[in-house]
């Protein structure tokens, strides 16, 4: 077994409400995507559950984060586009030292499970 791990991101405010790791994850997959739809059902949401976690997220930042056209998909705005690029930001920092701890973790467990086999 060779792990990988992944760290969750999601927002939280003094108060206690927040934008959660699903929300942030829909927008990623918008950006690509341009469609709530093909965003939804990648991530294996209903259309309304994806419009609701989008909802709930400009609602939690006060700012529209995707508009809708008419024949033209769903598009971040601005602030949406800025929201997506501090989380690739975010995601670049961390991928060295997630890649290194996942190599550490990997370690750790081969040593385990040779001495688990020793003690049989």
């Amino acid at each position: 077994m060779r792990p990988r791990l992944r760290l969750s991101v999601s927002l939280e405010r003094a108060e206690g409400a927040g934008v959660s790791a699903a929300s942030l994850e829909l927008l990623r997959r918008l950006d690509s995507a341009r469609s709530l739809r093909e965003a939804a059902v990648g991530m294996g949401l209903s259309y309304r559950h994806a419009w609701n976690l989008l909802h709930e997220a400009e609602m939690q930042l006060g700012q529209p984060l995707a508009r809708s056209e008419r024949g033209r998909g769903t598009a971040l705005t601005p602030f949406g586009a800025l929201v997506v690029a501090a989380l690739a930001e975010i995601d670049d920092r961390l991928e060295r030292p997630l890649a290194e701890a996942s190599q550490a973790l990997a370690a750790a467990l081969a040593l385990g499970q040779g001495a688990s086999r020793r003690t049989r």
